[in-house]
């Protein structure tokens, strides 16, 4: 993630600029890639989306992520083509791994979003330990002019692991355990969490959700022949 000031993406290029008239249609006719949200006095701008498989039924194969491309200035009233091109050395996954959807404004909007087919089985590369990178650079054309600088590139990653969380701390650490893909995949499927921010250093919030899922697995293990086991194929514990 990249973190941009509103002025950044509301008209970076017309600051200290002397024509402001030539500029702005100048950066009317942009584009920028990224998904944005609102955090305090700034504006979060994603460049990146990612997909693990391990969070979908094990029978599915492939699924759909997005790339958002955005308009900086005026609408058309007319669909405007635009121009996604893979940046091969940022890229470790052949053509035949993923499907583009189509590039093109559409008439009238600010903004699209492109999916991407991407595919669980890939020759050559095991998700279970590499995850798959897709690097997608925006090019000028008849169009549109250069995107906002630092706002060109898009990444497509997707795996079948599941990643640390930034929110499990060493606070989460030391209730619910070290961190791992079964601890963490269990924890996911009984409860939904997948953001521990709201337990940081909340010691009665995060031992009931302890306690839960120890009463939980409980249930689980007695309810199966085997345990439910940890990454090293040990009996899960919390």
């Amino acid at each position: 993630m990249k973190t941009l000031l509103y002025a950044l993406l509301a008209g970076l290029l017309l600051v200290g600029c002397e024509n402001e008239e030539y500029l702005y249609r100048d950066i009317s006719s942009r584009i920028w890639l990224g998904e944005t949200y609102r955090s305090g006095n700034l504006i979060i701008t994603r460049d990146s989306t990612t997909l693990s498989f391990m969070m979908l039924d094990i029978t599915i194969a492939e699924d759909t992520l997005y790339v958002t491309a955005n308009v900086t200035g005026d609408k058309a009233d007319y669909p405007r083509p635009f121009v996604l091109e893979v940046v091969e050395d940022e890229t470790n996954v052949p053509a035949s791994a993923y499907v583009m959807g189509e590039t093109v404004m559409p008439a009238g909007a600010f903004s699209v979003r492109v999916p991407v087919l991407v595919k669980k089985n890939i020759p050559g590369l095991n998700l279970k330990t590499t995850m798959a990178r897709l690097s997608l650079h925006f090019v000028p054309n008849e169009h549109f002019l250069p995107a906002v600088p630092d706002t060109d590139v898009f990444k497509v990653l997707w795996s079948d692991y599941l990643t640390k969380p930034d929110s499990w701390t060493s606070f989460i650490e030391g209730q619910l355990g070290l961190f791992s893909q079964a601890r963490y995949k269990f924890i996911i499927d009984n409860t939904g969490e997948t953001d521990f921010s709201r337990y940081q250093s909340n010691l009665p919030m995060t031992q009931a959700l302890q306690s839960y899922l120890r009463k939980t697995l409980a249930a689980y293990n007695a309810e199966h022949e085997e345990p439910y086991l940890d990454d090293d194929e040990t009996p899960l514990t919390f």
